[in-house]
């Protein structure tokens, strides 16, 4: 598949999840990056409650298949270091995982560390979650106690 039809595949993939696709995005401390962003932050496969540090979410299914080599490493988020042809392609690689596992991104509540914190990251957070089954142009928001009840991997069906 060429670059264009790649980037146009995931544009659309991110657009079901209210995502976007970003092929100039920045990661860390000003890295440059290309992957995909809700509501301007990277959905994770791994995050982390800012208060006492606890785990909040895990899909391990969601991590970064082999062939994708220059993933994000200090932070389990959907973003790829690089720009270019070849970065795009392994982020393309990476999506076609995710639907192979039957992943998407939902919204998750999330506690900040204090005001600045608040203000700077909201009270909710983007992650990578196991879907049974999935509506277009759903947003998925799961609180914390269904999800601790579901337990690592769930799995969310839409409302009927």
């Amino acid at each position: 598949m060429s670059e264009p039809d790649e980037t146009r595949y995931l544009a659309a993939w991110a657009e079901r999840y209210g995502a976007l696709l970003q092929t100039e995005g920045e990661v860390g401390f000003g890295r440059s990056c290309v992957g995909i962003t809700k509501d301007g932050t990277y959905p994770g496969y791994r995050e982390y409650e800012h208060v006492e540090f606890a785990l909040l979410h895990e899909c391990p299914e969601a991590a970064p298949p082999a062939e994708v080599k220059d993933a994000y490493h200090k932070h389990d988020c959907l973003a790829v270091l690089g720009r270019g042809p070849d970065i795009i392609h392994q982020l393309y690689a990476w999506v076609r995982h995710l639907e192979a596992q039957g992943i998407g991104i939902a919204v998750l509540p999330r506690r900040p560390a204090n005001d600045i914190d608040a203000l700077i990251n909201g009270h909710e957070v983007p992650v990578l979650v196991k879907l049974a089954e999935r509506e277009p142009g759903d947003v998925l928001v799961i609180d914390q106690a269904e999800m601790r009840r579901r337990g690592p991997g769930f799995e969310v069906t839409p409302p009927a």
